[in-house]
């Protein structure tokens, strides 16, 4: 039996639906760029990264990651409250390796 949702459950559904997108989309815009910028600025046919290039693309890629796989959870358990026991693999994952 489904539970009902309430409007601001769906308020807070919804905008984090927006929010997914928005941050993958325009994250891989950012790793895009600097890989359009690293190949027009080729130096001894190798790309030309410089460190700060690589520190936003790394920013980017675990924005990526973040909003790819804990946002999504978090739809989940809000939209499906009565399983919420769910998610406790990412909590006891992100426990065990941050206990190492």
């Amino acid at each position: 039996m489904a539970s009902s949702l309430s409007v601001l459950d769906k308020f807070w559904i919804s905008l984090l639906s927006i929010w997914v997108f928005v941050s993958v989309s325009s994250n891989m815009f950012v790793v895009a760029c600097i890989w359009k910028k690293a190949k027009d600025t080729k130096r001894h046919g190798h790309r030309a990264l410089t460190s700060t290039d690589m520190m936003i693309v790394n920013l980017a890629v675990n924005d990526i990651l973040l909003a790819g796989i804990f946002l999504p959870q978090k739809i989940h358990d809000l939209s499906h409250a009565d399983h919420y026991f769910e998610c406790e693999f990412f909590t006891v994952l992100v426990v065990v390796v941050t206990s190492r």
